[in-house]
Parts: C-alpha cells; sequence; structure tokens
C-alpha cells in the first residue's frame, strides 16, 4: 500500500497464505484483496490439502490473472519454481516469522515483503454454509483427460483438483488424432507437444512431489479404461456422463470401477457461455495472431521492407477452396478498398503477348496452343495433373509472371490499402510482398459440401481435390489474420470488421513510421509499439 499517494500498488506476483482453519467466506475475501494486490500470478498456498470446492469457488471469481493452488500439503521451499514472488500476503501476522525463515534458507525469496490483512473481518462467517476446508478423502492413484488447449481457468481448476486429491500419481490422457477432427477451429490448437509441456509445467509448479504421466489419447476411453492402479477419475461437468461408460468398461476387464470427482464448470462473469478452448479459438478470430510480427516490422538487412513514405499497405487474403475468400475480398471493395484478383491475372497470362505465353508452349509443345491463339487450359491440365514435375515446372514458368503482374499494379496505384487475394499466396511465395497475410478457413467437411454442390462433383472427388491442397493447419502458420467462414456469412463479416478495426489502428502507425528519415528513427518508433 502505497500511504504518501493514497493509491495500492499492483504487484506482479503474490503468495498468499491461508490456512485450513478459515471458513470459505473468509477465504473469498483474503483472496479477493489479495486479487486487488496481483496484476499477474497470485500462488495460494496451505500447508494442509484444500477440499477441491474451495479451489472451485476461487476459481469461479478470479480470471483477471494466473492462479495456483499450492494445497498439496508440501512445505512451501519445496516449490522449487516459485521463485518469483514479490508479496507474501497472510492475514495473520505471525506468518511474517516464517517469511523470515524462508529468506534465511532460500536467496531468491529476500526481495519479498511481507503483507499483513489486517482489516479483515472474520465474524461475519456462517460456518453452515460451508463444507470442512480440509480435503477428507484421498487417492494414491487418478485419471483424467482433456484437449487442454491453451490452458485456462477451466483446465487448471481440472488438473488443481486432481493434484489435491491424489498424493502419488496422476495419469493424463490428452486428445489427439481421431478426437480432434471434428473440433470446431482445429487448425488454431495447439501441437500435442505444446500441450503436454503446458500441462507439466502447470502441475509440477503446483505439486512438485506428484509423479506426473502424460499420454496421448485417440478414444473416449483411454488408458482410464486399463489401467489394473487407477482409482479416481476427475471429470467436469462437461464431461461427468463418461463416468459410466468408462466403469462399464472397466468392469468388463475384470478391472475396479474408479470412484469419481466431479468440477463445476467455469462460467465468464462477461458472458453466459462456459469457459472452453473452442469458445476461446472463436475469440482469436479476426485479431492480430499472437506473437506476430508484421512483414513491415521486420529487418531486411539494415533496412524495412518498404521505402519511407510508399503507400499502400498490402494485405495478401489467401485460404483453401470454397474458403470464402472471394466473398470477403467483395465484402471489402463494397468498403471502398482497393482489390487485386490473381485468379484473374494468371487468366492473363495464358494470352498471346504475355511473358509467359511461348516459355508456355516451348515447355509443353504446340498442342496446348486453342484455336483462338490463346493456352487452351484443359489441355494444359491433362499434361500437368497426371504429373507433379510437370505441375511444378508449370507454377516456376506462370507464378513470378502473375507476381510481377501484381507488383507492377501495387507499386502504380494511388490507394492508401490493397487486397490481394490469391489460392495459392502462400505456395508460391507471394506473401513476401504483402504487409500482412489473412487467411480464410473453413472446415474441411463443410469445404466438401460446397465444393460438391458448386461444382456438381461427388463427395468423393470433392475430397480428393481438397486434400491436394494445402491444409487449415498449414495456412494459419503464416496467418497475421485468421477468419473462419463455417458460420453465416453475417458471422463471418462480424469477424472481418474485427479485422477492419485492427487494421486501421496498425496503417496508422506505418503510416508514423513511414514518415521517419532514417532507418534508426522508424525501429525506435517500432520498437515502442507492440501492433
Amino acid at each position: 500500500i502505497n500511504a504518501e499517494y493514497g493509491r495500492v500498488t499492483m504487484f506482479r506476483a503474490n503468495l498468499l497464505k491461508i490456512a485450513s482453519s478459515l471458513r470459505l467466506s473468509s477465504i473469498e475475501k483474503i483472496v479477493e484483496k489479495s486479487a486487488g494486490l496481483t496484476s499477474q500470478k497470485l500462488y495460494i498456498f496451505s500447508e494442509e490439502r484444500l477440499n477441491p470446492e474451495i479451489i472451485s469457488k476461487v476459481y469461479q471469481r478470479q480470471d483477471t490473472f494466473q492462479l495456483y493452488f499450492l494445497c498439496s500439503g508440501i512445505p512451501l521451499h519445496e516449490y522449487s519454481d516459485i521463485d518469483d514472488i514479490d508479496l507474501y500476503i497472510s492475514p495473520f501476522v505471525e506468518d511474517q516469522e516464517g517469511l523470515a525463515s524462508l529468506q534465511s534458507k532460500m536467496s531468491h525469496w529476500k526481495r519479498t515483503k511481507f503483507h499483513h490483512l489486517n482489516d479483515i473481518d472474520f465474524s461475519s462467517d456462517h460456518s453452515s454454509e460451508v463444507k470442512d476446508a480440509i480435503s477428507e478423502k484421498l487417492y494414491k492413484y487418478g485419471v483424467l483427460g482433456g484437449t487442454f488447449d491453451d490452458l485456462h481457468a477451466g483446465h487448471k481448476l481440472l488438473l488443481s483438483a486432481a493434484s489435491t486429491l491424489c498424493h502419488e500419481k496422476v495419469l493424463i490422457g490428452i486428445t489427439h488424432e481421431d478426437l480432434l477432427r471434428k473440433k470446431k477451429l482445429v487448425e488454431l490448437l495447439q501441437t500435442y507437444d505444446q500441450r503436454k509441456e503446458t500441462v507439466s509445467r502447470f502441475l509440477n509448479i503446483i505439486n512438485p512431489k506428484l509423479s506426473v504421466e502424460i499420454v496421448p489419447i485417440s478414444d473416449p476411453i483411454g488408458p482410464s479404461g486399463t489401467d489394473p492402479n487407477l482409482e479416481l477419475l476427475v471429470v467436469s461437468k462437461e464431461t461427468e456422463g463418461a463416468v459410466g461408460f468408462i466403469n462399464n468398461a472397466r468392469v468388463e476387464r475384470g478391472l475396479n470401477e474408479l470412484q469419481s470427482y466431479c468440477v463445476d464448470l467455469i462460467i465468464p462473469t462477461e458472458t453466459p457461455e462456459k469457459l472452453s478452448s473452442s469458445s476461446l479459438r472463436r475469440e482469436m478470430l479476426g485479431k492480430l495472431v499472437s506473437g506476430k510480427t508484421l512483414t513491415w516490422m521486420r529487418r531486411d538487412g539494415q533496412t524495412l521492407k518498404l521505402t519511407p513514405g510508399k503507400f499502400p499497405y498490402v494485405i495478401g487474403l489467401t485460404g483453401g477452396i470454397c474458403s470464402g475468400k472471394s466473398t470477403i475480398s467483395n465484402y471489402l471493395k463494397d468498403k471502398g478498398v482497393e482489390t487485386v484478383d490473381c485468379d484473374k491475372i494468371g487468366h492473363q497470362v495464358y494470352q498471346p503477348g504475355s511473358p509467359a505465353y511461348q516459355l508456355l508452349i516451348d515447355e509443353f509443345g504446340q498442342i496446348i496452343v486453342g484455336e483462338d491463339g490463346s493456352i487452351n487450359r484443359r489441355e494444359l491440365g491433362k499434361i500437368v495433373f497426371s504429373d507433379e514435375s510437370k505441375m511444378k515446372r508449370l507454377n516456376d514458368i506462370v507464378w513470378p509472371c502473375i507476381a510481377d503482374a501484381v507488383r507492377a499494379i501495387i507499386e502504380s496505384s494511388s490507394s492508401e490499402l490493397i487486397v490481394v487475394e490469391a489460392a495459392v499466396m502462400l505456395e508460391a511465395g507471394w506473401q513476401e510482398f504483402v504487409d500482412e497475410v489473412w487467411v480464410m478457413t473453413v472446415s474441411p467437411d463443410e469445404a466438401i459440401r460446397r465444393l460438391s454442390e458448386r461444382n456438381k462433383l461427388s463427395l468423393e472427388d470433392a475430397e480428393k481435390r481438397l486434400n491436394s491442397q494445402m491444409t487449415n493447419t498449414e495456412r494459419c502458420s503464416h496467418a497475421d489474420i485468421i477468419v473462419c467462414s463455417d458460420w453465416e456469412q453475417s458471422v463471418t463479416r462480424s469477424y472481418i470488421d474485427k479485422a477492419w478495426e485492427g487494421l486501421t489502428e496498425r496503417i496508422g502507425y506505418f503510416r508514423i513510421c513511414q514518415n521517419k528519415d532514417s532507418i534508426e528513427e522508424r525501429w525506435k518508433f517500432v520498437a515502442t509499439k507492440a501492433c
């Protein structure tokens, strides 16, 4: 507390010491007070294992910072990964001696300050409203499963409950392969290895003594139906129905039925929807991809990519077949944006007089020339679609000609913004002359349905054509902005509107940056803007 200025100072990482003798209402008051002092991380420590229901209640109310419950009965000095504490907070003044003891043993605690919560009134507690704070039943070996994508508070509650209830080992199944195919926006999922590492790191922080085994699962039961040593199954309200299914499978194999513990779903205060990885992935749509550095902000030797004062700002719009690229391009065109259709430019490349015309005839023969003198693309297709090497040679001739034509349009344009639409932008490497890459995605099943209806193809032929292209996951790895068109057009346009709002801000930074005279001034400006 900064008494001189009469305000509360926020600290990055704090530790709150609580006692199992406190009732839930008291714990909630203490956590709320501590939250007001915390900007990033709050560790909650108890010398005894807490009832998971207490942990659940606190997680339901705190979603503005990272929360870690260290409530597995382990002495505080054994949490080796916790070395960043600013404040040691406690409602008991005698805990100041405990901090002093820690500081005498461990150097990374020496900078930590003690803060006594002396304004908490415990007299209004109602014991009838709360169960015992201490966890009564412990299990040796438990199991739980999930996607664990972009580890959020719901996942952390599930893992914390397992860590508190199991004193020896937990087995964690992370969904993989077939179980992911039907998930929405699967292309935005973290890799299995990333999810495994995040889960492992979180558990090591909250319970370093717990043995943890993490395995990929590609069926709904996984090892929970086959491991004879398991005792406890930890589930959420969303997956509670799996308990009977799993126990039936175990009984059929002659194994013991598992006890179960179910944690509540977390409902964010700003939305009636439960907190989930899929809802968080939807929130990513239309936003600048986290951790991305835009092309115009990157160093190219000693210079930025574009000449100071040079416009336009260029968006590269790409996506797979039937992903809605043209619909979005037309929507932006209606906003007054200049658009360039690379498919139309590609048609011009096959006309007499184009730079590629004679090269194509020399490569593939006179047979590809139509009656009107232009390249007969149907005949050309018969040659290249069955031969990968010939397709590559075709692209090596055509793609550079299209790129040159697009560059010429950009350099001669007086527009402030241009959208370049190209299905093969990433395959051709054209992202190098745009400032942002916007990727349109659509789920494979929906793409197959649209393609089958549009081109009068069988579902099998449509699937083959889709599978010959770059995947959504591959495209999204290059994206600055991602938009999915699985939903009705009004929803897709809302994501484009969100992207447009962010774009106008970035163009403002871009304009200021380009008005800087020297490379040093421009980079100094870029370094101050996380855009």
